[in-house]
């Protein structure tokens, strides 16, 4: 993100802005998908926030700090949004419905591309057990690749506080998910020894 461009949105400059917006939509929408999973009504969401984030330009300070606090513009619009519509807040790290089948690669056989698909779904149950704020900095980081300076500013949290409970969330997961990992996938041969056993 050129720093340049940013000075430019700030001063009111309408190409500057549509410039960030575009280098920022995918992750933004990636985002925001994250926690709306209606794509039009997600689309709305980008709009409204990146409005926000035109009308609001004379209150960023600090140039540098452009994308945390565009981020915290875009978090407040979703949290609006699930509040208005009285929609449950449930993160995810992977999108749901067809990201998945977009995630597989051609290469994988059926039963490896299975495999990756449940360990995904599990990856959001999983998150749903975590803390929302431990859903948010992993989905941040992670989903967005925020640094852990951005997330901190995003959350309004010590930049400590936001390492910490990252780190402990993604070894809280990584330990459910090894338990995970151990439990063979149910496959065609395993259903048939199963029968052959009773």
């Amino acid at each position: 993100m050129n720093l340049d461009d940013i000075k430019r949105y700030q001063a009111g400059d309408v190409e500057a802005f549509e410039l960030l917006m575009r280098e920022e939509k995918g992750r933004v929408m990636n985002m925001i998908l994250r926690y709306i999973r209606l794509h039009d009504a997600a689309e709305d969401v980008f709009q409204d926030a990146w409005l926000q984030i035109w009308h609001k330009r004379g209150q960023l300070r600090n140039p540098a700090q452009f994308r945390a606090w565009m981020y915290r513009i875009v978090r407040n619009k979703i949290f609006e949004t699930l509040r208005s519509q009285n929609w449950k807040n449930e993160v995810m790290l992977f999108g749901s419905g067809h990201e998945e089948w977009d995630a597989v690669d051609p290469a994988q056989n059926a039963r490896e591309a299975l495999h990756n698909m449940q360990m995904m779904r599990r990856v959001n149950e999983e998150m749903e057990l975590l803390e929302e704020t431990e859903r948010e900095a992993l989905a941040l980081r992670f989903g967005s690749g925020l640094k852990f300076r951005e997330i901190a500013e995003v959350l309004n949290m010590p930049i400590g506080t936001v390492t910490v409970r990252t780190y402990q969330a993604l070894a809280l997961l990584a330990e459910r998910l090894r338990r995970f990992e151990q439990t063979p996938p149910v496959t065609q041969d395993s259903k048939a020894q199963a029968r052959e056993r009773r």
